[in-house]
C-alpha cells in the first residue's frame, strides 16, 4: 500500500514516466489476491481465523473501511493516470471486478465516496479515452457492485446514478437532426463505440437480482440498434459490437427474463439479424474473406442464435400467472437462421471456427426441437439439408460427426412419428445412398464408422424399399460373378437377426454386423 501511495504521488507531480507499468501491474496482481483473502474475510468459510486479522480487517471495522476506500481510490488513480498502459489497466479492472463480486466486500464498496468518485470519473471521461475492453470491464464491475444493496430503493438509486449518464449520451446522439450526416465522423464513432462497450459491460454484469432493472434500461436502446447497424453497415467494428451486445444479452440475461421481456429481446435480436443479412446479401465471397476478422460478425450471429436457443434448456424465470409463452426460443433461432443461411456459402464454411459454430447450432436445434426442423419452409429446409450434405463430404471428422448426429436424430424422429410421407422425409432419403457410398469407398474416417452405421440403420428403418434397391444396384454393378456373390452374402449377413424398430438393441446389433460387413467388403470391393 505504501508502494501504491508512492506511485500515486509520483504521477501527481508529473513523474509518471519514471514509474514502471510492470511494477504497477504487480501491485494490482498482489492487491487482488490480498483483498480476496484478507480484506473483509467471509468468516463462515473458515473454522479458525486470526483474531488480529478479524479485529483489523474484519466486518464493521474502521480499518477495513479505510482500506476499501484506499483500494477503490487506487483503481480510480490508475484509470486516470495510466490510460496508455493496457496491461496495467486490465489488471486494475480485474481487481475491481473480482472484489465487487464478493457480496461481503461490495456491501462496503458501494457506499464509499471513492466509489462515487470512480463512477463520476467514468461519466466525465472523453470518448475513446479508455481501451474498449477496459470500459467494458469497468461497467461490468459497476453492475456487479450494485447487487450488494439489499434495499430495492437503494439498488434503483445506485443503478440510476450509474446508468442515466450512459442513457443520456445515447439519447443525445439519436436526437441530433443531422445524425445521419455526422455519423461517419471519427468523434461520433468514438461515442458510439464507447456506448456499445458500456452496454456490453452492463449485460455481462447482469445477475438474477439485477437483471430486471438492467434489461428495462437496455431494452428501449436495443430496439434502436437495427437502425444503427444499417447506418454503420460498412464499419465492421461497430457492426460486430452491436451483434456481440445482443449475444451477451442473450447469454447473461435471457435465462432470467419473463416471457414478455424475452419476447422484447427476441424481436430486437431478429430485427438486427435481418438488418445485418439485408446489408450483406451478395457481399460475401472467398476473395472478401481471406482474413478471419472479416467473418467474425457471422460467427457473432451464430453465437447469438445459439445463446437464444439455450433459453429452452435453461429457464430460471419465475413465470407470472398472467404471462403466456407464445413464442419459443427455437422458433427465434430457426427464423434467424433463415436470414443468414443464404450467406453460409461453401467458401465461408471452409473457415474451421465458423464451420464448427454453424453445425453445432444445427445439432443443438435438432436435439431440442426436431419437429421444428421437419416443418421448416421448403426453401430453408432444402438449404439446410444441402449444408448437411456438404458437412459429410467436405470437412473434417468433427463436422462429419455433427452431421451424422443430425441425420440420425432426424431419421429416428421421422420413423418414430410416422412422418415418412412428408417433404422432410423426401429430403432425407438421399442420405441413405450417400452414406453407403461414403462408407464403402473409404471416404468416412474409420473412427466414425460406428456412428455412420447407426445413422444408416435409422435410415434403413425409414426407407427399407430404397435400401433393397440400393443393395441390388450395388450387386448388379459388379462385373465379376464371384464378387457379386460375396457382396450379396455380405449384405445378407448384415441384416441377420436385425429388426427394423429403430430401438437401441437392434441398433447395437446392426452396428456390430456393420463393422464386420465393412471389414469384409473392403477386402474385395472397389467402389469409385
Amino acid at each position: 500500500m505504501k508502494l501504491c501511495t508512492v506511485e500515486d504521488y509520483a504521477v501527481s507531480v508529473k513523474l509518471a514516466h519514471f514509474m514502471s507499468p510492470e511494477v504497477g501491474s504487480s501491485l494490482m496482481w498482489f492487491l487482488k489476491r490480498w483483498c480476496l483473502s484478507y480484506l473483509l474475510p467471509v468468516e463462515n468459510y473458515y473454522q479458525e481465523l486470526s483474531p488480529t486479522l478479524i479485529g483489523c480487517l474484519g466486518k464493521d471495522t474502521d480499518c477495513a473501511k479505510v482500506v476499501v476506500s484506499f483500494v477503490i481510490q487506487k483503481i480510480q488513480s490508475n484509470l486516470f493516470y495510466f490510460q496508455s498502459e493496457p496491461i496495467l489497466l486490465r489488471d486494475t479492472v480485474d481487481l475491481f471486478c473480482d472484489i465487487v463480486c464478493v457480496k461481503q466486500k461490495s456491501t462496503y464498496i458501494v457506499k464509499t465516496d471513492s466509489m462515487r468518485n470512480l463512477i463520476r470519473l467514468h461519466e466525465q471521461m472523453e470518448p475513446g479515452t479508455l481501451p474498449p475492453n477496459i470500459l467494458r470491464g469497468l461497467c461490468k464491475g459497476f453492475m456487479l457492485a450494485g447487487v450488494a444493496l439489499q434495499d430495492p430503493q437503494d439498488m434503483n438509486s445506485y443503478y440510476e446514478m450509474v446508468l442515466t449518464p450512459i442513457q443520456q449520451k445515447f439519447k443525445n446522439l439519436l436526437s441530433q437532426e443531422n445524425f445521419t450526416r455526422i455519423c461517419h465522423e471519427e468523434k461520433v464513432q468514438k461515442i458510439v463505440i464507447d456506448i456499445l462497450e458500456c452496454f456490453i459491460g452492463i449485460a455481462k454484469g447482469s445477475v438474477m437480482a439485477s437483471v430486471e432493472i438492467l434489461f428495462h434500461f437496455l431494452a428501449p436502446m436495443l430496439s434502436e440498434l437495427p437502425v444503427f447497424l444499417t447506418v454503420y453497415s460498412n464499419y465492421q467494428v461497430i457492426v460486430q459490437l452491436i451483434l456481440e451486445l445482443f449475444g451477451q444479452c442473450a447469454k447473461y440475461m435471457l435465462c432470467y427474463l419473463t416471457p414478455l421481456d424475452s419476447k422484447r429481446l427476441y424481436e430486437s435480436s431478429l430485427a438486427t439479424v435481418q438488418a445485418y443479412a439485408k446489408c450483406n446479401a451478395g457481399r460475401f465471397s472467398s476473395e472478401a474473406f481471406n482474413e478471419e476478422s472479416n467473418f467474425q460478425d457471422l460467427a457473432l450471429v451464430l453465437d447469438l442464435l445459439t445463446f437464444i436457443l439455450s433459453k429452452d434448456c435453461i429457464d430460471l424465470c419465475l413465470y407470472e400467472n398472467n404471462e403466456e409463452v407464445t413464442i419459443t426460443a427455437s422458433d427465434v433461432s430457426l427464423f434467424g437462421l433463415n436470414f443468414i443461411m443464404p450467406l453460409m456459402t461453401l467458401d465461408l464454411l471452409k473457415f474451421p471456427s465458423l464451420c464448427a459454430q454453424y453445425y453445432r447450432l444445427l445439432v443443438l436445434i435438432n436435439d431440442i426441437y426436431p419437429e421444428k426442423i421437419c416443418n421448416l419452409p421448403p426453401e430453408l429446409l432444402n438449404t439446410l439439408l444441402r449444408s448437411v450434405e456438404l458437412g459429410l463430404t467436405n470437412f473434417g471428422s468433427d463436422i462429419v460427426q455433427a452431421c451424422l448426429d443430425f441425420v440420425q436424430g432426424m431419421a429416428t424422429y421421422t420413423f418414430r412419428h410416422n412422418m415418412l410421407n412428408t417433404q422432410f422425409s423426401q429430403g432425407l432419403k438421399p442420405f441413405l445412398k450417400l452414406l453407403m457410398d461414403l462408407t464403402l469407398s473409404h471416404q468416412i474416417n474409420s473412427d466414425l464408422i460406428s456412428s455412420a452405421s447407426t445413422c444408416i440403420y435409422a435410415l434403413i428403418c425409414c426407407y427399407p424399399e430404397e435400401y433393397q434397391m440400393l443393395v441390388q444396384s450395388l450387386i448388379q454393378m459388379q462385373t465379376d460373378h464371384m464378387i457379386s456373390e460375396r457382396l450379396a452374402a455380405a449384405f445378407t449377413n448384415l441384416m441377420n437377426n436385425i429388426t427394423m424398430t429403430c430401438e437401441r438393441q437392434p441398433k447395437l446389433r446392426f452396428r456390430e454386423n456393420f463393422d464386420k460387413f465393412i471389414a469384409n467388403v473392403h477386402g474385395f470391393l472397389l467402389v469409385k
